[in-house]
């Protein structure tokens, strides 16, 4: 009886999102695949934090930016406006972009441009 409650404990924590310590609070562990797949230029912001986690950082002045560290020590940044993704930005820790999308609008989704 004791073995099945332990295994049944082990297998629900295990289940749990992974979570990592970073810059005083907690992250969830992101990758910027989760930001290609989960991302629509539509989102509103309590749409991307459900999906995504709260940001690490909120910065900007008229359009917000959206900031997520990642895993490998790069990082995201999501402009955004009040009902709008408008870009998002991968740069890796010397800040060399990696990835840009940019909301089109009149096809109401991203583009890549790099």
């Amino acid at each position: 009886m004791k073995i099945n409650i332990s295994i049944l404990i082990l297998l629900f924590t295990l289940s749990l999102p992974s979570y990592t310590q970073d810059q005083k609070h907690l992250t969830r562990v992101l990758t910027y695949s989760d930001f290609e797949k989960k991302l629509k230029p539509s989102m509103a912001y309590d749409t991307i934090v459900a999906k995504l986690g709260e940001p690490s950082e909120i910065t900007g002045s008229g359009l917000r930016i959206l900031v997520y560290n990642l895993i490998d020590s790069s990082r995201v940044f999501i402009g955004y406006t009040t009902n709008r993704i408008l870009y998002v930005r991968h740069v890796d820790k010397k800040h060399n972009l990696l990835h840009d999308l940019r909301y089109n609008s009149s096809q109401d989704q991203f583009i890549i441009k790099k």
